[in-house]
């Protein structure tokens, strides 16, 4: 019995001390903030409400205030239906604002937007209806590299998409970092 007790000692002690040292490998993200753009330049005919782009359209600049990370970690974009629970990534991207990783780019389409190389992506291909007041934006801390689908669970911005949001909407992100 004594060595059950010393082993689920050692490992609270561990899980404690795994705890701190994640959210030591964290920077003070409760400084972060922006906006997201809703707009959706490879709709030819479609939606063009179905995309979001991290940009200010009027500086055509990266729209996020984010601290650096380690090389190790990495920001993520994400699409949370709250119907399904279903969550798509936008792509990770570094605090600089630098093109996503997946390269969804602003000339993807017939209507490239004048902008410099920002995250984001278009959804027009999902069949979603982001502006359905349904969908969040959510914006993450996640590991580099980053083998798993699903979001951390270390969230820093969130939107909520409302309901009849036409193209060209900008949307203030909330700080939900903890």
């Amino acid at each position: 019995m004594k060595l059950l007790n010393t082993a689920w000692i050692l490992g609270l002690a561990a899980g404690v001390l795994v705890s701190q040292v994640a959210a030591a490998s964290h920077p003070d993200l409760k400084s972060a903030g922006g906006t997201v753009l809703i707009a959706a330049p490879t709709a030819l005919n479609g939606p063009t409400n179905q995309g979001i782009w991290f940009i200010n359209p009027s500086t055509k600049a990266f729209s996020l205030e984010l601290p650096d990370l380690g090389t190790n970690q990495v920001y993520e974009g994400w699409i949370v239906d709250d119907c399904t629970g279903k969550k798509v990534s936008t792509g990770l991207f570094r605090a600089n604002g630098a093109i996503d990783s997946d390269s969804a780019g602003r000339y993807a389409g017939p209507l490239a937007l004048n902008f410099p190389p920002v995250p984001g992506s278009d959804f027009v291909t999902l069949g979603h209806d982001l502006a359905d007041g349904g969908h969040n934006v959510v914006i993450t801390v996640e590991p580099y590299p980053d083998s798993d689908p699903n979001p951390s669970g270390v969230a820093v911005l969130k939107v909520n998409i409302p309901a009849g949001t036409t193209v060209g909407t900008e949307l203030n992100l909330e700080n939900i970092a903890q």
